[in-house]
């Protein structure tokens, strides 16, 4: 059985899922929060959310269930959702699936305690941003508690809970984490107003809070809730946790190798160790492990990743070289430790043979941690031999070679020295050599029957340029992906992901593997990772993208392997496009052939957009190519499109996505081909022969070729020089209709012998706009005077 599921439409990131193709948008889910081994109702709001049929969600096979609810209002959907016991707790995502396809993809959360929804007209307890508080009491909650709530500007949330001398409680706000640009803050103030704890941003929760507070006194108390900048959005959910559970972000050793048992320890909370036994068949990724500070307290989570590397966790001392703490397995292996104090560092020794590669890898960022790492490699005889800090805004990585055979030390510190519970690191020291890594630029994929969509791939190659199988892992039956093979050398792929005529209807989630043949090597595998775009990334005035926020580039582990799939019915067309290669010429514009065919009675007009690379809208005028069609009609079923291009376009090859769409009774069909779009110059001037030669004092000829292209036959104007030692014409123009000229260069007889580079520029104007560009300069080869 297919499971449930909800998919993808994002235009800022991904070519063709494009809000212009209206497809859904999930703005907002109400509630955000899933209580597991219940039936929870939720309302998906966005646009275009009408003819929902399911929801997709990232969480594993078989623990949920979804059951659509009548449409209550207008750009809403509303499910029954019931989530198994087995549900694993933690941040996922979840996508709406309409009878138009896939919308984008919004977070939640799945809890186990019970979840109270406070009403978004604002219940008692709300305060004004300059404290004055209204005379309502704050809203009664009972530990431990769930509650979810909206962040309105300008407001504060206050909920008020009874507490014993000496409780420890902890507290957690998740609202940034859903992907949302909310920077929560909690208070807790006791029965005279006054503040006994504060919690702004937590380490490795980006702007969420989780901390814990023990009262010196019993009493009521007051937790307030509000956006530190004061500012809120009628999008902006966050959920409260309270309860007695650890306050634990990070697990030391964040990872644990499968098929054997690992003892974790969490820095923030001082004698908490949980053992962890991880099955051998579990798939070598991330996920999120239930921390508990007592058998039957509330659950918190933290990101565990599934290694086959032996796990080695530091012992101290190993402050210096001569501490270093062995590695036992040798490399490879995964290194973990806590700089635990300001100044600490912390050092690994493993024996590597002579010539022994290795790829390594920080992790700090990625698992909660607040280091910023920097790793220095010792080679066997106690020298740095290689220093590596994070780049841009990645971990820190890089490989190395051992140039000799003997014991190697790895230093681990933070660059700026700093240290404390916060700072756990983990270091993957695997094999180097030959590897390769796939990146599917489609998070999410509709397909109807009988027909396919493309799935692009990108492909990172290191010391690997051999074919690549691929093959598809968690795909329903009648689902294939062709062709299979990813050609020697090839760094860009487009693969058709195809469903059969019986495929079955429904959705579904699957992988892409790669697979590759190492000649005297192991076999290379890698799973295609993805990156759904988490709500927008805004751009600026001149459509520059803004960087993306951390909750946007750092998503939960289910989100970055998987492809979301709906398979629906038959389209009523098919799309084909002759041309595979579309040669644009700069500053002209170029028609190319669409060719379509109809179902017996499908009269729909078909319309078309496309996107990739430098291509936009026609009226924003910053984006420098763009597109006109002409719609496909039941007399009209080979149509065209034409490319126009403006002023600063961009010479290169890029793909272009085309996207066909049609409408039937509100349900939008779109089919997506691609070809490639090569901008081209009207002219690409050379020289023969390319390397001319005189004596001094003699002259020699060269002959300029226009080689323009066919749509263009104005004049072509050299400026050439100036040059020293040489008579030549300063300009010289290859007429309209001709197709070379020579120019004349003299060499005066003092010139010394030796290469000379003539300076070389070209123009030539294109309809209204000038083409010019500087060329190579023209070579001339002066000879010794024969004696």
């Amino acid at each position: 059985m297919l499971r449930t599921a909800s998919l993808v439409a994002m235009a800022l990131v991904f070519g063709w899922s494009s809000t212009a193709l209206a497809q859904a948008f999930v703005e907002h889910l109400s509630s955000p929060v899933l209580r597991r081994g219940a039936v929870n109702r939720i309302e998906v709001i966005g646009s275009e959310t009408h003819g929902a049929v399911g929801l997709w969600s990232s969480l594993p096979a078989g623990v949920m269930q979804a059951k659509t609810v009548a449409e209550t209002r207008a750009g809403a959907a509303t499910f029954d959702v019931e989530l198994t016991s087995q549900a694993p707790l933690g941040v996922y995502g979840l996508r709406l699936a309409t009878r138009s396809g896939l919308s984008n993809v919004h977070l939640f959360v799945v809890d186990e305690l019970p979840v109270t929804q406070r009403s978004e007209s604002g219940p008692a307890g709300q305060a004004s941003a300059n404290g004055g508080f209204n005379s309502s009491a704050p809203l009664p909650t009972t530990l431990p508690a769930c509650v979810t709530s909206t962040c309105q500007p300008a407001t504060v949330d206050r909920y008020a809970i009874h507490v014993e001398k000496g409780q420890r409680v902890g507290f957690e706000v998740i609202g940034n984490r859903l992907g949302k640009d909310y920077d929560p803050l909690i208070r807790i103030r006791n029965a005279a107003g006054k503040v006994v704890a504060e919690c702004d941003n937590s380490v490795g929760l980006f702007f969420d809070c989780r901390f814990a507070h023990t009262f010196a006194d019993a009493g009521d108390y007051a937790v307030e809730v509000r956006d530190a900048r004061y500012e809120g959005h009628p999008t902006w959910h966050y959920i409260l946790r309270m309860g007695d559970f650890a306050e634990a972000r990070v697990a030391v050793p964040s990872a644990a190798r499968i098929g054997e048992t690992t003892s974790l320890l969490f820095p923030q909370v001082s004698g908490l160790q949980l053992p962890l036994q991880v099955a051998a068949d579990r798939p070598l990724e991330s996920f999120f492990q239930e921390v508990r500070s007592a058998p039957h307290g509330v659950a918190t989570w933290v990101s565990i990743a599934a290694t086959d590397l032996p796990v080695q966790v530091e012992v101290e001392p190993n402050d210096t070289l001569e501490t270093a703490t062995p590695v036992s397995a040798k490399a490879p292996a995964t290194l973990n430790g806590v700089l635990g104090k300001r100044g600490d560092v912390d050092w690994f020794a493993f024996e590597l043979a002579k010539d022994q590669k290795l790829n390594i890898q920080g992790l700090a960022r990625t698992i909660g941690s607040a280091t910023d790492l920097e790793l220095i490699v010792f080679d066997a005889d106690g020298r740095e031999a290689r220093r590596v800090d994070d780049t841009d805004l990645d971990e820190a990585s890089f490989a190395y070679n051992a140039g000799k055979a003997g014991v190697y030390r790895l230093q681990v510190r933070d660059v700026s020295r700093d240290g404390g519970p916060d700072f756990a690191y983990r270091v993957d020291v695997r094999a180097g050599g030959p590897q390769i890594q796939l990146q599917a630029e489609c998070p999410d994929i509709t397909v109807p029957q009988g027909t396919y969509q493309p799935l692009p791939l990108k492909v990172t190659r290191t010391e690997f340029n051999g074919e690549i199988q691929l093959a598809l892992r968690g795909s329903p039956a009648g689902i294939t992906l062709e062709p299979n093979v990813i050609p020697a050398g090839a760094t860009e792929f487009v693969a058709r992901l195809v469903a059969a005529p019986d495929a079955l209807q429904g959705l579904a989630t699957l992988q892409v593997v790669g697979t590759a043949k190492v000649e005297n090597g192991p076999e290379l595998t890698a799973i295609a990772r993805t990156r759904p775009m988490i709500d927008r990334q805004l751009k600026n005035v001149d459509l520059i993208p803004y960087a993306l926020r951390e909750d946007q580039r750092h998503l939960p582990p289910s989100l970055t392997s998987q492809i979301a799939l709906m398979v629906t019915p038959p389209a009523p067309f098919t799309l084909d496009l002759p041309e595979q290669l579309v040669k644009l010429t700069r500053y002209q514009t170029k028609e190319f052939p669409i060719v379509t065919t109809r179902s017996d009675g499908f009269a729909a007009p078909i319309t078309f957009t496309v996107t990739g690379g430098q291509i936009g809208s026609e009226r924003e005028e910053r984006n420098q190519v763009y597109a006109r069609f002409t719609p496909g009609t039941v007399d009209r079923l080979t149509t065209s499109g034409v490319f126009f291009n403006r002023i600063l376009t961009q010479l290169n090859k890029h793909r272009v996505d085309l996207t066909a769409s049609v409408e039937i009774d509100g349900q939008r069909i779109n089919l997506i081909r691609t070809f490639t779009l090569d901008v081209q110059s009207a002219f690409k001037p050379t020289i023969e022969p390319e390397l001319p030669s005189t004596e001094p004092g003699g002259s020699v000829k060269v002959k300029l070729n226009a080689n323009r292209v066919e749509t263009f036959d104005g004049d072509v104007v050299f400026a050439l020089g100036p040059q020293p030692g040489f008579t030549f014409p300063a300009t010289v123009t290859i007429p309209k209709g001709q197709a070379s000229v020579e120019v004349e260069f003299k060499a005066d007889p003092k010139l010394n012998p030796g290469r000379h580079n003539v300076r070389n520029e070209v123009a030539g104007f294109v309809g209204k706009y000038e083409e010019s560009f500087n060329l190579p300069s023209i070579p001339i080869e002066i000879k010794k005077p024969a004696k």
